[in-house]
């Protein structure tokens, strides 16, 4: 039996970005080789908006988002 992309599910953690969430989910629908709508790979996304600013824990001024992340 052959694999095809489809059959397989891919998951989004999204959040540390809104806009480079969709940024990327729409690179991966450009660069998969479908011919149809139901050639695309399944993909889920979460996109938490409650992961504390990365650039403040950076420059140590707020709370790590790794946690939040997992």
């Amino acid at each position: 039996m052959k694999v095809r992309a489809h059959d397989k599910t891919v998951g989004i953690l999204g959040g540390v970005g809104s806009e480079s969430t969709a940024r990327f989910f729409l690179k991966v629908i450009k660069n998969t080789p479908a011919k149809t709508d139901q050639d695309h790979l399944r993909i889920i996304i979460d996109n938490n908006p409650n992961i504390p600013d990365r650039t403040l824990a950076i420059l140590g001024l707020g709370i790590s988002p790794v946690e939040e992340a997992k």
